[in-house]
């Protein structure tokens, strides 16, 4: 769904190259990582997070003066063409597990059920050019938390005693 919107958004800026209704557009994302309340970026891998001593992954979310969610210091990544998308949110998902080994403790038994505690954001924005103003919308698609497994479902159930 999230490739289709990025599409769509291609197609909508090339049709309104093409028509001369904008001057130009550039299409960015972010994918996010809720968990325990706090919120990651996983377009940064692991790695040089430990290397650069930056201390603490996560990231801060805040609302700007027009009221608009903004993500702190998140990598805002830019999609040059369509095809971009998918390999750039692959590596992303890759680093789900890296934050659940570097930073939360999980053992490699524990991975599912680490997956299954937390959130997933997909944050795709389109910024359009038009004369000297620049214009921005942004969708975001939250995969909640669980698990589609019924028998882990039913087993992290009785651990929490729900």
């Amino acid at each position: 769904m999230v490739q289709n919107i990025v599409n769509e958004f291609f197609s909508l800026g090339m049709a309104g190259k093409e028509a001369r209704e904008l001057d130009d557009f550039n299409i960015t994302f972010h994918t996010l990582q809720v968990f325990n309340k706090k919120v990651y970026d996983l377009l940064k891998h692991p790695k040089e997070i430990l290397s650069s001593n930056a201390g603490s992954p996560e990231i801060s979310l805040s609302v700007d003066h027009s009221g608009c969610i903004v993500a702190g210091e998140a990598i805002e990544h830019e999609l040059q063409e369509e095809s971009d998308f998918l390999p750039a949110v692959t590596s992303a998902m890759k680093n789900i597990e890296s934050y659940a080994y570097a930073f939360h403790g999980t053992t490699k038994g524990g991975i599912e059920r680490f997956k299954s505690m937390s959130h997933l954001v997909f944050w795709v924005n389109l910024y359009v050019q038009v004369g000297g103003s620049i214009f921005k919308t942004s969708i975001k698609f939250v995969d909640l938390c669980g698990t589609e497994s019924l028998d882990l479902t039913t087993q992290l159930n009785e651990e929490e005693n729900f």
